[in-house]
């Protein structure tokens, strides 16, 4: 064939690259497969260069069997240029060989990898959300009848944007596969065996060996396969404080063995309603694979995610509907035309049995991740009732660092108990390590805080340790709670620190003891107040000094008791008050101002003075066995009446003279 031969004319496959062509093709391989990738490979002939700016584009694949000059297309295929190779160029005939491959628009997904976050969406949203983003929605139809799950968190981590959609999918049930009946690529996502098409004229006879025939199946091999027969799910709701469990969920398969068994706990389910309708997927998940046809025919409509009926089948239960879930195609067209130009073989099962794609796991994360701490703007603290706090993982380009970035990620403490325990909560801009619970990357926890370069330590001496809070709102380094510990040798000291009051309460017995100094200083009121006795006791010299007054008050009575002596001095005036006054010494009492005294002992009362002045506004009285009234000058005995009167004896006695002298005086 020559350039100038080169037409497309009687040709059985043809081929068109972004609506340009059509092209020669002269083999094809096709492979399809309902929730997995399909795969085209062509080799072609074209008059003119394929230049690789066609790649990702779409490519159009038609068979039209029959012969020559009475073809008809009876398949079409759609998809997206995944590679160009070049295979020859014929100078003789000026042509060239490519081989081009293509897969199906899902599969191109496969070289998109993010890492970011979705909040409060449903499955549904999440997989429309992605398609969005990649700016290939246009290629897909969703036909699920729910929305799916709603999701508080869901993190996509370093992970392709093929495996996120398909294990979305499969946590629902939901399955995927090509449409071809449009001019462009499409996949349909449904959630049910409805959403399989049926193939035309779906009425398919099974004829062995019947390999001339163009509308029979020719070979059929059922293959059944041992499986598990009950499955359970267990799961653990952290907010709740509550163990979940599906039950068991048994196979309809009419095969059982109660012995095989499944149980897995962790896949990240927060409700009772979740968990068992998990578990009834993951059931028919495993019933689908179960059973195996795998058969051959000549009917290039056959493709997978449709539907047909078997008939002829000389054991009568095959006879029924069937799903194709995988299909082969091989083409070939050579220029003698005596080459067999199609064969297929596909696998299918009954209609009967609900196609579910297996399940698949969150890719885990078994390491530590690094994230900052977030909420409102202009807020330094952002947490919930249970103390769980917002972040903004590194990874997270679409994040926002507010109080959206993430849902609710509890905080790891020493001790986390019913109303006690320790709690420190990380502060907005903090960096927090995060880790996963059972490695599920939707359930994040903190588990501890690290300094940077932003975010300094407290204490720049290694010998240095403690807790160090700042206050808030708009607090610094100096506005700070504080617990520090110096461990430096010799220089040993615990430093506590209130920023404002300090609080503590002892419910039973407090001790203290100290080997050295004890130095208490406030700078306004201390008030020591107790229920029962206070004792203040020293083994040493007690001092207690006030600037201005001090009071010492009691509602019963107030001893000073000394083992020696005890002294009461004052600048100004010492006053004693009371009902009663008694001063009590055992040897003497001894008032003394300047040169005057009052001395009293045991012997007697001594009064001394340079004017001693007795005076009583009624009457004074002195009594005793013996009074003496003496003077060395003078003595007088003046009143406005006096009488001296000696019950025995009066005697009146001068060493010179006696001098009786009045008015009138009389003498008896």
């Amino acid at each position: 064939m020559t350039a100038s031969e080169y037409t497309q004319k009687h040709r059985p496959i043809r081929a068109k690259l972004d609506g340009k062509g059509p092209y020669i093709v002269t083999e094809l391989t096709v492979t399809e497969q309902i929730f997995s990738r399909s795969d085209y490979a062509a080799v072609l002939i074209s008059k003119d260069k394929i230049s690789e700016s066609l790649l990702g584009k779409a490519i159009a694949l038609s068979y039209s069997p029959g012969l020559e000059g009475n073809r008809k297309e009876a398949r079409g295929f759609h998809a997206l240029v995944s590679s160009i190779e070049s295979l020859s160029f014929d100078p003789a005939k000026a042509l060239y060989t490519y081989r081009i491959e293509a897969i199906d628009p899902l599969s191109v997904f496969n070289y998109r990898v993010s890492s970011r976050t979705f909040q409060d969406m449903t499955s549904k949203q999440i997989i429309e959300k992605v398609l969005s983003d990649s700016g290939l929605k246009s290629y897909f139809k969703l036909s699920m009848r729910s929305t799916g799950s709603k999701h508080s968190y869901c993190i996509q981590f370093n992970e392709n944007d093929y495996d996120f959609l398909r294990r979305m999918m499969a946590s629902e049930g939901w399955h995927y596969h090509s449409d071809h009946n449009g001019n462009q690529p499409y996949i349909i996502i449904g959630d049910n065996n409805q959403d399989f098409a049926n193939l035309d004229n779906s009425k398919i006879p099974f004829i062995t060996g019947a390999k001339d025939k163009t509308h029979a199946i020719i070979h059929w091999h059922v293959r059944s396969i041992l499986g598990v027969s009950k499955l359970s799910l267990g799961d653990h709701n952290a907010e709740l404080a509550e163990c979940l469990s599906s039950g068991d969920r048994t196979t309809t398969n009419s095969v059982k063995n109660n012995a095989l068994t499944q149980y897995f706990f962790g896949q990240g389910h927060n409700d009772k309603n979740t968990i068992r309708d998990s578990a009834k997927r993951q059931m028919e998940s495993i019933d689908t694979q179960k059973i195996n046809i795998t058969a051959q025919s000549s009917i290039p409509a056959l493709g997978a995610g449709l539907r047909f009926t078997l008939t002829d089948h000389s054991d009568s239960e095959h006879n029924q509907e069937y799903v194709v879930t995988q299909a082969e195609h091989h083409f070939s067209a050579t220029e003698s035309g005596h080459k067999t130009e199609y064969t297929n073989t596909f696998q299918c099962m009954p209609a009967s049995i609900l196609w579910r794609p297996p399940f698949l796991p969150k890719p885990q994360i078994h390491s530590v991740q690094s994230a900052e701490v977030t909420g409102p703007s202009g807020e330094e603290t952002n947490q919930d009732k249970q103390g769980r706090i917002k972040i903004h993982f590194h990874w997270d380009l679409q994040g926002k660092k507010d109080e959206k970035s993430s849902c609710w990620v509890p905080v790891s403490q020493a001790s986390a108990s019913n109303g006690f325990g320790v709690q420190f909560i990380p502060r907005v801009g903090d960096e927090v390590l995060i880790n996963f619970i059972d490695g599920d990357p939707d359930r994040p926890v903190v588990c501890g805080s690290i300094y940077t370069g932003k975010n300094k330590p407290p204490y720049s001496a290694a010998t240095q340790s403690g807790i160090k809070t700042r206050s808030t709102p708009k607090g610094n380094s100096s506005t700070a709670n504080e617990l520090r510990f110096e461990d430096k040798k010799d220089k040993e000291e615990i430093f506590l620190q209130a920023e404002k009051d300090l609080t503590i309460n002892v419910k039973q017995n407090s001790k203290k003891t100290v080997t050295g100094t004890s130095l208490l200083t406030v700078e306004k009121t201390i008030n020591i107040s107790s229920k029962e006795a206070t004792s203040l006791e020293s083994k040493d010299a007690l001092s207690t000094k006030s600037v201005k007054d001090t009071n010492i008050a009691s509602d019963a009575n107030i001893s000073l008791d000394a083992g020696k002596n005890a002294n009461m001095s004052a600048t100004s005036a010492i006053k004693i008050d009371g009902q009663t006054i008694e001063l009590k010494g055992k040897t003497k009492i001894k008032l003394s101002v300047g040169g005057s005294s009052i001395e009293i002992s045991p012997s007697g009362i001594k009064i001394t003075g340079p004017q001693i002045a007795i005076e009583g506004q009624g009457s004074a009285t002195l009594k005793a066995t013996i009074v003496t009234v003496e003077s060395k000058a003078k003595t007088d005995i003046k009143g406005a009446l006096v009488g001296i009167n000696g019950s025995a004896m009066t005697q009146i006695k001068a060493g010179a003279m006696v001098q009786i002298q009045g008015a009138i005086t009389k003498v008896n």
